[in-house]
């Protein structure tokens, strides 16, 4: 029997691996980025009057991205396998892609299809963990902390001391009086006025981070490994990360 394939296959795998590849490189941005990056890719191969290709799309997306500096590109990559190494070994869900390839949005990221669950107190604080996993992974490893994981609304210390907040004001687990209601749009200014919410906030958030380090530092040789795919690969799949993670790993960055 004749090994050779359909030649309609090897074009619909040729046709998908060009998917695959873009998809990767263009993960992390907005329908808006793609539909420009799309548009000028169009544009470049009309003035030059051809049909518009695969590596029309991809010059498009890498001539936007931002290359990053070999020691910044180590350090986002520590970051991010933080924020993996928490999400796998808490259970917060299947991990779809890690990725240090600089977008208009962030330097790096993590994909995650989370579990269908109830949340309660110990899954919350789960998150929290998670959330300041990455800022602990910078200590642990590198030992000193970056100032990426704040100073936005989306930012990582952002969406932690917003979910700690919510634990102490409006979902009946707050350490002082957990059963009063505080409407979500007074809260943020509670924070200032009410008598040690603050500082019961900040305790969550400082429990929080004790434990994401204590995770960090055990996990250690697994997030090395982690991070030094990504500086080699810049975007890794759940297959991958899986493998690494079966994997006895080194103890130190490869660059």
């Amino acid at each position: 029997m004749s090994s050779d394939r359909n030649p309609a296959l090897n074009i619909m795998d040729n046709q998908a691996g060009g998917l695959r590849r873009l998809a990767l490189l263009s993960a992390g941005r907005t329908g808006a980025d793609i539909e420009r990056l799309v548009r000028e890719a169009r544009q470049r191969a009309r003035r030059e009057r051809r049909s518009m290709t695969w590596d029309d799309l991809e010059q498009a997306i890498r001539r936007r991205q931002a290359r990053l500096p070999n020691d910044l590109r180590w350090r986002v990559a520590v970051h991010e396998s933080g924020h993996c190494i928490a999400s796998l070994r808490l259970k917060l869900g299947q991990v779809r892609q890690l990725s240090i390839e600089a977008s208009e949005a962030a330097l790096g990221f993590l994909a995650a299809e989370a579990e269908v669950r109830i949340l309660t107190e110990a899954s919350a604080l789960d998150m929290l963990c998670l959330h300041l996993a990455g800022r602990a992974a910078e200590e642990v490893i590198l030992g000193s902390i970056s100032l990426g994981s704040g100073g936005s609304a989306g930012s990582d210390l952002a969406i932690a001391t917003e979910l700690a907040l919510a634990l102490e004001t409006r979902v009946g687990r707050g350490s002082a009086w957990p059963l009063l209601y505080r409407d979500a749009t007074i809260i943020p200014a509670l924070m200032f006025v009410e008598p040690g919410l603050a500082d019961r906030v900040s305790a969550r958030l400082d429990e929080a981070f004790d434990r994401a380090r204590r995770l960090v530092a055990e996990h250690r040789d697994d997030l090395l490994a982690l991070a030094n795919a990504l500086v080699e690969r810049d975007t890794l799949e759940g297959p991958e990360i899986a493998a690494l993670m079966a994997t006895p790993s080194s103890a130190g960055p490869s660059s």
